[in-house]
């Protein structure tokens, strides 16, 4: 994902920080079409990580 090594290499520039990192891969996580809902990627900001279990 262009956006995310982008976003890293910003933050590592010191350009932004990391809430606006984190803000800007999640915006682009909800607004892309091909990321599987069921894995709960677009959840919302409580839903941070991903948990493997067997119904997913």
């Amino acid at each position: 994902m262009d956006v995310t090594h982008e976003t890293c290499l910003s933050y590592e520039a010191g350009e932004i920080d990391g809430d606006k990192a984190a803000d800007i891969v999640f915006q682009a996580i909800n607004d892309c079409e091909s990321v599987n809902t069921p894995f709960g990627w677009k959840d919302g900001e409580d839903h941070r990580f991903y948990r493997a279990t067997t119904p997913r």
